[in-house]
């Protein structure tokens, strides 16, 4: 059997920059709409909360976004949450999760994705439901959260090989496309 590997890895800086850069122009169309639907005033007098409300809902979203990538992860590995690794690394001064195991394609993105949909985009969309500034809040700064995650994502799209495994690069911000074929 052939096997070929490719990594899809894109440097700290580089992920930051075009995270920044490629959520921001959504987070400005999606703020301007809703500052529309609720006002300027009525946004800004409802949208923060007390600040230590605030900053604890915060650093839990944290911890919460790497084990939703954990639990997304491990319904689709062999050993389920034994081959997910949880840790904090003290040169990102951030947590992580790390799953050991390689993964089916949309396996995979369904694992990167989870955190921003569960802690970005359905709160947005409720928010606009609900016309709530905090949820809006949390949602946009959960996306910019997810910045990372988005940008993994459009490089897994560029790649895109539907037949292939992706295993979750163990010391990069990537991962590493496997593609198994006969030879």
């Amino acid at each position: 059997m052939n096997i070929t590997k490719k990594e899809i890895t894109i440097t700290p800086w580089e992920a930051n920059l075009y995270a920044f850069f490629g959520v921001l122009p959504i987070v400005v169309l999606l703020w301007a709409i809703f500052i529309k639907m609720v006002g300027k005033n009525n946004f800004w007098a409802n949208a923060i909360p007390n600040g230590v409300v605030f900053f604890s809902v915060i650093i839990l979203g944290i911890f919460i976004h790497e084990i939703l990538h954990g639990i997304g992860w491990s319904f689709f590995t062999e050993k389920g949450f034994k081959s997910i690794k949880f840790g904090f690394s003290l040169k990102a001064f951030a947590p992580y999760c790390h799953c050991k195991e390689e993964l089916r394609y949309f396996h995979f993105v369904l694992g990167v994705f989870l955190p921003a949909l569960v802690l970005g985009i359905i709160p947005i969309i409720l928010a606009f439901i609900l016309k709530n500034s905090q949820l809006f809040l949390y949602g946009i700064i959960f996306l910019f959260g997810a910045g990372g995650d988005l940008v993994i994502l459009a490089m897994l799209i560029k790649n895109y090989d539907s037949s292939s495994y992706i295993m979750d690069h163990p010391d990069k911000i990537g991962c590493i496309m496997i593609k198994k074929g006969d030879t």
